[in-house]
């Protein structure tokens, strides 16, 4: 279940109370994809902005040697035998993927490769931006907006997004994330875990808003897969 979440251009609102904030942004490859940290202050401190990323960057270190399904070294892959109720207890992540399986009719299905097999894809990634939002202590006066692959958290601040050839845009506010799922670059590559195929259905993108990045990434896959009707 390999799902790419496409996000066009951010920016830029000021942070709340912040009457000019100079902004600067770091990049790094991660997961498979892009990642950024977006960064508002009244002056901005690059050995503070490299700390931060240094968070982030290790954090997602750790999330691929434990989720990523392409390493037979990780830990999914090495308790990818296990019952559902045994992998529970590894991983609040586990559980996410598990109960958005059962509440959406395994239109999103960590299995969906077959009965002894784990793929987080769906939802590691916004699971990654929660965990590196609780460990990071921001100063009153820093902004920051997460990105891993176009899943989005808004640490703190108010940050100006459009969605990609929608021509909508919003404001992401602090402790809100957002995901969109979409085929806009790769065509037709989401599959639908129900049917072992592609979806085929009339949905160019679905951006979700939540108050959890790991709530937002999979909601987005989810009601890509079910689409409008359901």
């Amino acid at each position: 279940m390999r799902f790419f979440h496409i996000f066009a251009a951010i920016l830029l609102v000021p942070a709340a109370g912040c009457s000019r904030c100079d902004h600067a942004e770091v990049e790094w490859q991660t997961m498979g994809t892009t990642a950024s940290i977006q960064y508002k202050a009244p002056q901005i401190d690059r050995k503070r902005l490299s700390a931060l990323r240094d968070i982030a960057r290790e954090t997602c270190d750790l999330i691929m040697r434990r989720f990523n399904a392409h390493d037979e070294n990780s830990e999914i892959c090495k308790v990818a035998h296990l019952s559902d109720d045994d992998l529970k207890t590894l991983s609040p992540c586990y559980i996410a993927a598990f109960q958005f399986r059962d509440v959406s009719g395994r239109a999103f299905d960590p299995r969906w490769k077959g009965p002894c097999t784990l793929d987080l894809g769906g939802i590691a990634k916004g699971y990654a931006l929660d965990m590196i939002a609780r460990r990071m202590n921001l100063k009153d006066d820093e902004a920051v907006l997460l990105d891993i692959g176009g899943n989005l958290l808004a640490v703190s601040g108010e940050w100006k997004i459009a969605v990609a050839r929608s021509g909508k845009t919003f404001v992401l506010r602090q402790g809100t994330a957002c995901s969109t799922s979409g085929e806009y670059f790769r065509g037709k590559h989401i599959y639908d875990p129900r049917k072992g195929s592609v979806v085929s259905n009339d949905v160019e993108s679905v951006t979700v808003i939540a108050s959890s990045a790991t709530v937002a990434d999979a909601l987005s896959t989810v009601f890509f897969v079910l689409g409008p009707e359901d």
